[in-house]
């Protein structure tokens, strides 16, 4: 975030240091505490950027479509409560749950009419509470190494997931087309609005694109 200009020198030795500490838990695979300490480096890191959105770093956080939930209680709240809130709440209010709980309700006929679209997300989300900090590019590069199709996109505005990290972990692979497609060129596309929509990268069943204008849910830096 300092390129971004979001912190200075020193607030990037804070952060740093507050990372340093889920990395050493990571490390000693105690997945669980360091789920709890993503949550609260993400506190630390509202704070210094006085309220950066997660979802779209050129917005505040709670003036995008997705994150506004999370600032809704003042209660107190755990890490993982607080993940929960800012991550998952809102998608349980969004045009995805009414379909679910009209169309495709009636569609089916089979549904309980106390059991809600989204309604078991919570308990969902705290029963993986561990697996939130597990490595993936482990399973990503099996997938690869038995020939499936794999593509990977990021938006260059979006925080959680971000771009530098989703291609730290790209570069962490090593199925028999990883050297490759490192050295492979990567080559831009544009789209009717953007004449440089964003850039990518492809070798043999593995693809690799960078969105341009994009946050974590949509293109052209709508959320």
């Amino acid at each position: 975030m300092l390129f971004q200009s979001f912190l200075d020198d020193h607030q990037l030795t804070i952060v740093n240091a507050e990372a340093a500490k889920c990395q050493v838990l990571v490390d000693e695979q105690k997945w669980q505490q360091a789920t709890n300490c993503w949550g609260n480096m993400e506190n630390l890191i509202t704070v210094e950027t006085h309220g950066v959105s997660w979802y779209n770093i050129l917005k505040k956080d709670g003036t995008d479509d997705w994150s506004s939930t999370a600032l809704r209680s003042n209660r107190v709240m755990s890490p993982t409560q607080r993940l929960y809130n800012r991550f998952v709440a809102p998608q349980n209010l969004d045009s995805l749950s009414d379909y679910m709980d009209t169309v495709v309700r009636k569609k089916l006929g089979i549904i309980p009419t106390n059991v809600k679209f989204g309604a078991q997300a919570g308990d969902v989300f705290n029963y993986q509470e561990g697996d939130f900090m597990t490595p993936i590019w482990g399973t990503v590069d099996q997938l690869l190494k038995d020939g499936y199709n794999v593509v990977v996109y990021n938006g260059n505005e979006d925080l959680i997931c971000n771009t530098m990290g989703t291609a730290a972990w790209v570069n962490r692979l090593t199925w028999d087309g990883a050297n490759k497609f490192n050295s492979t060129t990567r080559h831009s596309f544009k789209t009717d609005s953007f004449p440089l929509a964003g850039y990518y990268k492809t070798y043999k069943n593995f693809q690799f694109w960078w969105i341009l204008r994009a946050g974590h849910m949509r293109f052209g830096s709508s959320t």
